[in-house]
């Protein structure tokens, strides 16, 4: 590139970016990024030297899970249920009581109607949650963002309602590399433009969307805590009655519930499936490992 043509670039570059900047703000309006927090809610006794920014750095296979079970370590999971749950189940089968049904449900909460009906009855709405992952690095740019693949997360979401739950959501978890917040407020503008679009596009649909945004403060332990970005509830979602296999599903989850929690246990108890032995585990979120009760192998 000759010299000249250097010049014209930069003189388009310097006059059109304040333009872009316009109209990307435009684009942004629906869903007001710029009111993510960045409340630090890490003990300053936790601080370590050998950080590896492990939620952002985790291998593909795994990252989805992972983001779960950070999840369940942070404030979020009361988000998902309007503060008040009895349990929450993560990766269970659809065939878990014999149906012959492909395919899982990622997150499952029995939400507590507070308060309760008369006569002390306690009501419970059963969400599920199907989970997609993505990365944004620290220089603001999205990867595993999914952008294609929406058609395909549709028909899992219809799935969910066709068998029978409750509530569906789709819940997208944004991993955002340590040192994001330093430089941005804000999601790029490409991903906040599809995410709009998306809005629109499922108004008229049963599910609900929501979006979780994580990220690992550098220097911090990386199991204790994280900055804290407002979650973002864009669409809710229609309550239907429970049918089965759902209601045989949520029915065998109770009764595991009532005998497990029975025994002393940590906080913040959720239920998982381990698919070597096919049977449930009550585990606590602030474990570091998880292995079945049943056969001894790790879950995860």
């Amino acid at each position: 590139m000759n010299l000249f043509k250097k010049i014209r670039l930069r003189i388009l570059t310097f006059f059109l970016t304040p333009l872009f900047r316009i109209f990307y703000r435009k684009l942004r309006k629906d869903i007001n990024f710029q009111t993510i927090s960045q409340k630090q809610i890490t003990n300053p006794d936790y601080k370590i030297d050998d950080f590896k920014d492990i939620l952002f750095n985790v291998d593909s296979q795994k990252r989805e899970t992972f983001a779960i079970l950070k999840l369940l370590r942070t404030f979020h999971v009361a988000f998902l249920c309007n503060d008040t749950y009895s349990w929450v189940a993560i990766n269970i089968p659809l065939d878990l009581c014999g149906e012959k049904i492909e395919g899982d449900v990622d997150i499952l909460i029995a939400m507590v109607v507070f308060p309760p009906n008369k006569g002390n009855e306690i009501k419970k709405i059963y969400r599920a949650f199907e989970v997609k992952v993505s990365k944004i690095d620290k220089y603001g740019v999205g990867k595993s963002l999914k952008l294609g693949k929406f058609d395909k997360t549709r028909k899992q979401l219809d799935k969910l309602i066709k068998v029978g739950f409750q509530q569906t959501f789709l819940l997208e978890i944004f991993l955002l590399e340590a040192d994001y917040h330093r430089k941005f407020m804000e999601l790029p503008s490409v991903l906040v433009s599809n995410i709009n679009k998306k809005v629109k596009e499922i108004s008229r649909d049963d599910f609900g969307y929501v979006c979780i945004f994580l990220e690992q403060e550098r220097g911090f332990n990386e199991e204790k805590g994280l900055i804290y970005h407002t979650p973002k509830s864009l669409k809710g979602a229609t309550i239907k009655e429970v049918r089965n296999p759902t209601k045989s599903i949520i029915n065998h989850i109770e009764d595991f519930c009532d005998k497990e929690k029975k025994r002393d246990g940590g906080i913040f108890p959720f239920v998982a499936y381990c698919k070597k032995c096919e049977k449930l585990n009550l585990l606590y979120a602030e474990d570091l490992s998880y292995t079945c009760k049943h056969c001894g192998e790790d879950i995860f």
